[in-house]
């Protein structure tokens, strides 16, 4: 239950000047500035509200798959470097709170010689099976997103080497 801070609160008045602070759980919280008594004259910022942290079964099934490979590849020391990652990032990804980016999932996959579906744990047969519901062949699919990356590497290639004109 929220205890408004304008009214005295276990003895002790504050002068809210902007908006209301409440007190929940230890955590006071809100926009206000305020102050307790009125000889301090210096302000206090507000505390906030810890954030909960996000699960989900993807950064879960990357976590423990990145444990998988780390076991199967001599230990975290020897892993780690394998990985791209610097060392708090591979952390908070593999305890299941870090929130990767697609991208970031793809260099670690990359830098392992793998799909980001055999990082997760999946096999190409999986792939194959969901690509064909939806109508689209995956070895196809494969060749056209390698053509690509082929063609926007010569072309990032081309544009490094333009001389600028002076």
């Amino acid at each position: 239950m929220a205890a408004r801070l304008g009214e005295s609160f276990q003895g002790l008045a504050c002068e809210i000047f902007q908006h209301p602070i409440y007190w929940t759980s230890g955590l006071v919280y809100g926009p206000a500035v305020f102050r307790y008594g009125p000889e301090s004259q210096s302000p206090m910022p507000p505390v906030r509200k810890p954030l909960p942290v996000d699960h989900s079964i993807l950064n879960e099934m990357l976590a423990i798959r990145l444990q998988q490979l780390e076991i199967e590849n001599g230990g975290m020391e020897a892993f780690l470097p394998k990985t791209g990652l610097a060392r708090g990032t591979y952390y908070t990804i593999v305890r299941g709170i870090g929130n990767p980016t697609l991208r970031t999932m793809e260099r670690i996959a990359s830098s392992l010689n793998m799909s980001v579906l055999e990082l997760l744990g999946f096999e190409a047969a999986d792939a194959r099976r969901a690509l064909k519901k939806s109508g689209v062949d995956y070895d196809e699919l494969v060749s056209a997103i390698g053509k690509k990356n082929r063609a926007d590497r010569g072309l990032a290639r081309q544009t490094r080497s333009r001389k600028l004109p002076s």
